[in-house]
C-alpha cells in the first residue's frame, strides 16, 4: 500500500501544477463562451476523459513507444513546447469581437477542437507527457516484482484520474468561477493565461533543447 501511495502522491504533486486546471480554465472558457452551461460542462467532461485516456495510454505505452521509434523525451519537450506556444499565440492574437455565431456552427467547430487544441496541447501538453513518461520508466524496473509494478501503475492511474477530475470541475464551472470578473475582467484573464501559455511552451521547449545541447557537447568532447 505504501508503494501505491508513493506513486500516487509523486505523480499528483508533479502533474497537477503542470496541467494547471484553474489556470487553463479561462482558455477553455474562451473556446466555449457561446455555449449554454450544460453543453460547456459536457465538453469539459469530454476533454477531461480524452485527457485521462491520453495520459493513461502515455503511462502504459509511452516508454516502449518512444524506445521503438528512437525518440527521446527531450524532442517531445521541444516539439510539444513549441506547439503549446503557437496555440497560446493564436489565442493572444485572436479577436473576440466577431459577430454572434450560429449555435450549430459553434457546436460543429467545438467538436473539431475537442481533441486539438483543447485536449492536446492545452490540457495535456509536452510537460505532462514528459513527466508521465519519465515516471512510467521508473515504474517497470526489472528488479521489481509484478506486485510492485502493478501498485506503481495503479497509483499513477489514480493520480491522473484525480487530476482530470479537477480539470472537469474547473473547466465545467469556468463561467461561474470567472463570472464575478465581468466580460472585461474575463477577457483580461484569458489574454494573460494565453501569454502564460506561450511562456510555458517556450520554457518546456528550452528545457528539451538544453538537454540536447548538453548531450551533444558530451559527444563532441567525448
Amino acid at each position: 500500500m505504501e508503494i501505491l501511495i508513493t506513486a500516487f502522491t509523486t505523480l499528483c504533486i508533479t502533474l497537477i501544477p503542470v496541467t494547471n486546471p484553474i489556470g487553463m480554465a479561462p482558455i477553455f472558457l474562451s473556446y466555449t463562451e457561446k455555449l449554454p452551461k450544460k453543453q460547456r460542462r459536457d465538453y469539459a467532461l469530454k476533454v477531461a476523459m480524452l485527457s485521462f485516456f491520453f495520459l493513461g495510454g502515455t503511462l502504459i505505452l509511452g516508454p516502449p513507444v518512444l524506445e521503438f521509434f528512437g525518440i527521446s523525451i527531450s524532442f517531445i519537450k521541444i516539439s510539444g513546447g513549441l506547439l503549446l506556444a503557437i496555440t497560446g499565440w493564436q489565442m493572444l492574437s485572436s479577436s473576440h469581437e466577431s459577430p454572434e455565431p450560429d449555435k450549430i456552427k459553434v457546436v460543429k467547430t467545438l467538436k473539431k477542437l475537442t481533441f486539438f487544441p483543447l485536449t492536446f496541447p492545452i490540457t495535456v501538453g509536452a510537460g505532462s507527457i514528459a513527466i508521465v513518461t519519465a515516471l512510467a520508466s521508473s515504474y517497470n524496473n526489472p528488479e521489481y516484482s509484478m506486485t510492485i509494478v502493478f501498485l506503481n501503475y495503479t497509483g499513477g492511474v489514480l493520480a491522473i484520474a484525480i487530476d482530470m477530475l479537477l480539470v472537469a470541475i474547473c473547466y465545467g464551472y469556468s463561467e461561474k468561477i470567472f463570472s464575478k470578473l465581468g466580460e472585461i475582467g474575463t477577457e483580461v484573464i484569458t489574454r494573460i493565461s494565453a501569454f502564460i501559455l506561450i511562456a510555458i511552451g517556450f520554457q518546456v521547449a528550452w528545457g528539451g533543447m538544453q538537454h540536447v545541447i548538453i548531450e551533444t557537447a558530451k559527444i563532441i568532447h567525448g
